[in-house]
């Protein structure tokens, strides 16, 4: 993972728990995005 995806998923990340996400549903998404990157 190169440093500008970090910083990407670094923001979402802030903004899903800003937005009342768990982590739960972070994994979730993190993983229907990888499978869909495929």
């Amino acid at each position: 993972m190169s440093k500008e995806q970090f910083e990407e998923w670094y923001i979402l990340l802030l903004e899903a728990k800003r937005m009342g996400l768990t982590i739960e549903d972070i994994r979730k998404f993190f993983r229907t995005s990888i499978t869909g990157l495929r």
